[in-house]
């Protein structure tokens, strides 16, 4: 009877340590996935940023050339308005 107790006993330890190794490699993992989603949405997010720094930097030369077309039109003679 104490043999069979033994036995059980050391099994159960042998599967708590198992359980905890499993529990660190799926926290690991879990850490690996997590490191990569964020990786990946920092690329997306400064993609984006490029893309609209590019349409922000078009957006103010047009306006500023609508500026500059502005002034002109208003400082040329009367007849030569485009």
């Amino acid at each position: 009877m104490q043999e069979t107790l033994t036995e059980i006993e050391r099994k159960r330890y042998a599967c708590q340590q198992e359980l905890e190794q499993m529990r660190q490699t799926a926290i690991a993992h879990a850490q690996e996935i997590e490191d990569g989603a964020d990786a990946y949405a920092d690329g997306v997010l400064e993609n984006i940023e490029q893309d609209l720094k590019e349409m922000l930097r078009i957006i103010t030369n047009g306006r500023q050339q609508l500026q500059v077309d502005n002034l002109t039109q208003r400082n040329s003679p009367p007849g030569n308005k485009r």
